[in-house]
C-alpha cells in the first residue's frame, strides 16, 4: 500500500464535544464491500503524527479506534475499543452510549448499548498471555478475526515517549501477525522497528521522524512562549497608559521580561532543532518555524539589574 504523507502531523483543532464526534460519526457513509474480498483493518491511535491519513483510507477499510481518539475521528469508525478498568471511562461514557457499532471493554456494560466484553481467553488461548497497551489487544483481536491485513496510524510508542513501556507489546502481536502470514502496514517514519540493525547499521542513528516528533512539540513550547510574552507585554503596556508606577510596574516589567527571555530560549531549541534535521539531508529540509530569535538588545534592559 502507499500512501502520500500530505501533512506529516495532524494539527488541526480537537472536536469539542462528544455530541460533535457523534455527529460526525452519523452522517459518515458506511463501509463498502472490498471487491477483492481482502478484509483490511487501520487501527487509528491519538499520536499526532499519522492519525489523519485514517481518511485517506479506502472506504471499505475496517476503521477501529480507542480511548481519547473521538476527539480526532473525522472519519467513520467501524468498531471502538476501551480496555481500561470501569473506573476510567466513564469520563468518555456519553460518546460510547451514542456509538451504534461494536465497543469493547473488560465487561459488556448496560451504559454502553453496543459494548462487548473483550474475547480475551480466545485471543490469548493460542499465543502468549502478553499485552501492554490498547492497541495490542486490537492487534490481538483482528489476528483473531482473520484480518489479511493490519494498517497502524497514530501509534507511534517510540522508546523515548512515555508510551515507550508499551511499546514490546504492541510489537510482539505485530510479530504474531506477520509469523501468521497477515500483511502489516506501518506509516512511513513510523519508530516502530526503526532501531539500527545491530552490528550492521550505526547505533547512534536517530529516525527523522523523531526529530520531526521534536521539532513539532518545540514548536509548540515556543508559541505558548509566545502568546504568554505578548500577554504579559499586553499587560504592562496597559499599566504604562493607567501611569502606574511603584511595584505593580515593576512586577509587570520582570514577569514580562522574564517571559521574553523563556521566548528566546524556546525560539534557540526550535532553531536548532531544525539545523539538525537540515545538515542530516534526511528527507525533505525543513521550513523555519520562526524568522529569528529577539536579541539581548531588543529585549531591553533587565529591569531586575536597575541600581
Amino acid at each position: 500500500m502507499s500512501i502520500d504523507l500530505a501533512q506529516e502531523f495532524d494539527t488541526r483543532p480537537v472536536i469539542k464535544t462528544m455530541e460533535e464526534a457523534l455527529e460526525i460519526q452519523a452522517k459518515a457513509k458506511p463501509r463498502e464491500k472490498r471487491k477483492d474480498g481482502r478484509q483490511v483493518v487501520c487501527i487509528v491511535g491519538c499520536a499526532a503524527f499519522s492519525r489523519m491519513l485514517a481518511e485517506e483510507m479506502e472506504p471499505s477499510t475496517h476503521i477501529w479506534s480507542l480511548n481519547d481518539a473521538w476527539k480526532f475521528l473525522r472519519c467513520r469508525v467501524d468498531a471502538y475499543f476501551d480496555i481500561h478498568s470501569e473506573d476510567s471511562w466513564p469520563a468518555r461514557e456519553t460518546y460510547y452510549a451514542g456509538l451504534r457499532v461494536p465497543v469493547y471493554m473488560q465487561k459488556k456494560d448496560s451504559r454502553v448499548p453496543y459494548s462487548i466484553e473483550y474475547p480475551l481467553n480466545l485471543v490469548t488461548d493460542k499465543h502468549r498471555r502478553f499485552a501492554t497497551s490498547s492497541t495490542a489487544y486490537m492487534v490481538a483481536l483482528a489476528i483473531h478475526q482473520g484480518f489479511d491485513e493490519i494498517r497502524l496510524l497514530g501509534s507511534d510508542m517510540d522508546k523515548w515517549s512515555e508510551y515507550s513501556e508499551q511499546r514490546p507489546g504492541l510489537m510482539y502481536w505485530l510479530g504474531v501477525a506477520e509469523g501468521a502470514g497477515i500483511e502489516v502496514w506501518l506509516p512511513p517514519g513510523c519508530p516502530l522497528f526503526a532501531e539500527p540493525l545491530y552490528g550492521y547499521e550505526n547505533p547512534n542513528y536517530i529516525p527523522r521522524q523523531l526529530l520531526d516528533q521534536v521539532h513539532f512539540e518545540a514548536c509548540k513550547v515556543y508559541d505558548d512562549a509566545k502568546a504568554e510574552a505578548r500577554k504579559a507585554a499586553g499587560y504592562l503596556e496597559g499599566i504604562k497608559v493607567a501611569n502606574g508606577n511603584g511595584q505593580m510596574l515593576q512586577d509587570a516589567e520582570e514577569a514580562a521580561h522574564g517571559l521574553l527571555m523563556n521566548l528566546n530560549t524556546a525560539g534557540g531549541a526550535v532553531q536548532a532543532i531544525e539545523q539538525t534535521i537540515n545538515r542530516s539531508g534526511a528527507g525533505k529540509p525543513m521550513v523555519p518555524h520562526i524568522q529569528r530569535v529577539l536579541t539581548e538588545d531588543e529585549l531591553g534592559e533587565d529591569p531586575r539589574h536597575r541600581q
